[in-house]
């Protein structure tokens, strides 16, 4: 996998002086999961397209070494996943409030936190549940 840097926003602002003594405030969208491509120096988006693999509240993202994006939802309780290139591949897992995740690639598992439930499950890198603690 080429090297790329994966992040996210929640609802947030930045504040930028100006040269006349004021500040300029910029608010991020809340649910973007932004790829940063130093190779290439490109940025794109992860869920950020109407439809299905829409984020609404992303909380935890991990990568696989194969590439797949898996991003934590809270609104729509569940790990969404997608292709290396952003493409919704679909949905693991139904939660209260996932937050926290972990890809383990040598096991080729994914372990999902659930913090309403005090719960961590883990899961096959395709979405089959192996088991639960909590």
């Amino acid at each position: 996998m080429e090297p790329v840097t994966i992040t996210m926003t929640l609802k947030a602002h930045s504040q930028m002086p100006l040269p006349n003594g004021t500040q300029s405030t910029k608010e991020t969208d809340p649910g973007k999961v932004f790829i940063f491509d130093r190779k290439n120096g490109s940025i794109s988006f992860v869920g950020d397209k109407p439809g299905p693999g829409k984020l609404k509240m992303p909380l935890g993202v991990a990568v696989s070494a194969d590439g797949r994006i898996y991003v934590s939802d809270s609104a729509q309780s569940q790990v969404l996943v997608y292709s290396k290139d952003g493409r919704f591949l679909g949905a693991i897992g139904q939660f209260a409030n996932p937050s926290g995740l972990a890809v383990d690639s040598a096991r080729g598992r994914l372990y999902v936190t659930d913090t309403k439930k005090n719960k961590v499950t883990a899961y096959t890198l395709d979405g089959k549940t192996v088991f639960s603690i909590g």
